[in-house]
Parts: structure tokens; C-alpha cells; sequence
């Protein structure tokens, strides 16, 4: 009953302060008709600390920043390739790129913000709502939310789900969390946050890298021949598990690599790669590949073949390999002096 009383008095003490004008948070959800400026993530933060931590470090925050679009934006680029890496709203059936903030890439507002109110997957449990709320909005919990930017994939993904029953989107590439909708920063909030109930969410952080996470996405078999003429190789098998091509995507040069490192101790003392698949010749989703490798090292002293299935960009010194799967064996003792 206290418990009761006290989220009442709360809530008046808000609504007061609210009607009274000690803030004002109409700038959440207000774009100018000129559309030369609206909020930014920055203006979420404040009660969705960790959400906004999550998306800065993501790719979807670079979106517009990153070098490689702007050398391809400034290249060729139009205006038609903002609508993805500075969406003004994804849920346009035609997103239009933004005026405003373009810096932020796929910002908070570019998925949340929609006819005046921010949406979101969840019923709300918070006390007070400092701007207009959509709650359970169903766009959240499928694959449409990011059909309308990665459309190529998507096509992929529904030729597989349109026979059996896949992973979504977020499933691979968005980890859970178990946390309240918001996050105090200071006492009034920290106060207000304390009612809200915990609910299972998506990290902010989608990307790439979350796959790999997954079990059995992509599964990487490494085995040694029988002695022989082969003496020397071992059988690689690849068996793409994901819902979609690898690689996959759009825009720009793309490959899947096999890449053997030879060991001696901590030291690379030679590395070999094979090209698996690229945006041209993909592995297809459910694609199960073998190859035969030579384990004899290049040189004599190495005692380990460590073998890593890599996801390479054209431009790697701006995207980082992501690393699907690695095996490491021992090699034959005959390969060593």
C-alpha cells in the first residue's frame, strides 16, 4: 500500500512540474516543418543511457560518418543514399534521408520517431511518459524493420522462410538484455526508474559481429586425411547456417576467406588465403562447401596450422574482419626440423 501512495505522489509531483512548466520535452518528438532540425541522440541519452552507450558504438551510428560510404557518397553518391545511412524515418515505404544531424547516421529517431510519438516493442511500465508513447508496436519483433535497408538480404531470408522456420534479424545480430525501458541519471530519475519493470530487450550495438555469437551460424570442421598421398592436407568443411548469403549485402566488394596461419610458438611465420565465396559467387544460406588444404607448413619450423573462416570489406582498413569461426591442429611431426 506505502509502495502505492508513493508512486501517486511521485507521479502528481511530475505532472505538476510537467504543467508548470520546470521542463519541457516537446523537443523529443518534434521535427521543424522546414525539417532543418530535430532532435538528436544525444536528447535521448539522458533516461536511455544504456540503449545510447549501445548505438554509438554501432555501425548504425557511422552509417553516414564511416570513410567508406563517404568516398562512395562523394563519388557517385545521391541523395536516394541517404534514406539508409541518414533515414529521417525507416518506416516510410521510400525513407527520405534527413536535413538535420546527419552525422548520427541511423539515429534514435530514424527508427523510433513516427506521426509524433516514439514507438517501441514494449508495454511501458514507467510512471511518467515525457513525451508521447507508442507501446507494443509489432514492427519491432520481425524482419520488416530492416527490410527497407538491407533489401537484398532480405529477399535472401524470405526464400528460406518461406520453407521452414529461421532466426530473425535481431535473433543474430542484436544480443538480449534484461534491463528497465530507461536509466535514471540523477535523483528524480533514478526515483522514477525504480518502478519501472525489468523486461527482456535488444541491445542497440546490431552488427556483424553478433552473429558470431550464435551457435551453430556458421560451423567451420576441420579434419587430417588418412595417410597417403595426402599425408599432408586436411578436409575443410563450411556449412552456412544463417538465413541469408555469405556474404551478403548490397553495396561494395565482399568476400568470405579461409585464411591459414601458420604457427611456431605465438609467432606467424607464414599465412596462406582462399577466397571461399564473394558478392559474386555467395555461399548460399544452407550451402555446405569442402575444400582440401596443404598443412605441410611453407616453412620448417612451424608446429601449428591455425585455420580462421574470415568476413572481409573491400575497404578493410575501415571495417575490420569479422571472424566467423577458428581450428587450430597440430602439425605432422615430419613437417618439423
Amino acid at each position: 500500500m506505502l509502495k502505492k501512495y508513493l508512486k501517486i505522489s511521485i507521479l502528481v509531483f511530475f505532472s505538476l512540474a510537467f504543467l508548470g512548466g520546470c521542463a519541457t520535452f516537446q523537443h523529443l518528438t518534434t521535427i521543424q516543418p522546414d525539417q532543418h532540425t530535430g532532435p538528436k541522440a544525444a536528447d535521448c541519452s539522458s533516461c536511455h543511457v544504456e540503449q545510447f552507450r549501445e548505438w554509438s558504438g554501432s555501425p548504425h551510428a557511422l552509417a553516414y560518418q564511416n570513410a567508406a560510404f563517404q568516398e562512395a557518397y562523394n563519388e557517385q553518391g545521391g541523395e536516394e543514399c541517404l534514406g539508409c545511412h541518414a533515414p529521417l524515418e525507416i518506416r516510410q515505404a521510400d525513407a527520405v534521408g534527413r536535413l538535420f544531424n546527419r552525422e548520427e547516421g541511423v539515429t534514435c529517431i530514424s527508427c523510433h520517431l513516427s506521426d509524433g510519438r516514439m514507438h517501441g516493442p514494449h508495454k511501458s511500465s514507467a510512471l511518467f511518459q515525457p513525451h508521447p508513447v507508442q507501446e507494443e508496436d509489432d514492427f519491432y519483433l520481425g524482419v520488416e524493420i530492416c527490410a527497407g535497408c538491407h533489401g537484398e538480404t532480405y529477399d535472401e531470408y524470405r526464400v528460406l522462410a518461406a520453407k521452414k522456420e529461421v532466426r530473425s534479424c535481431l535473433e543474430c545480430h542484436a544480443s538480449t538484455r534484461q534491463r528497465t525501458a530507461s536509466q535514471g541519471t540523477h535523483f528524480f530519475s533514478n526515483l522514477l526508474v525504480a518502478f519501472e519493470d525489468e523486461v527482456e530487450t535488444r541491445s542497440h550495438l546490431i552488427s556483424l559481429d553478433t552473429m558470431v555469437a550464435v551457435p551453430g551460424s556458421v560451423l567451420l570442421a576441420v579434419r587430417p586425411l588418412p595417410a597417403g598421398a595426402e599425408a599432408r592436407a586436411v578436409e575443410v568443411v563450411i556449412a552456412n547456417n544463417v538465413p541469408h548469403n555469405l556474404p551478403t549485402g548490397t553495396f561494395g566488394e565482399k568476400n568470405i576467406q579461409l585464411v591459414l596461419c601458420f604457427l611456431q610458438g605465438n609467432n606467424v611465420v607464414a599465412e596462406n588465403v582462399l577466397v571461399v565465396s564473394d558478392e559474386r559467387v555467395a555461399l548460399m544460406a544452407g550451402e555446405v562447401k569442402k575444400f582440401t588444404v596443404f598443412a605441410a607448413a611453407p616453412v620448417d619450423h612451424a608446429d601449428r596450422l591455425e585455420i580462421r573462416l574470415e568476413r572481409h570489406a573491400s575497404r578493410a582498413g575501415v571495417r575490420p574482419a569479422v571472424i566467423f569461426a577458428t581450428k587450430t591442429i597440430s602439425l605432422p611431426l615430419e613437417n618439423r626440423k
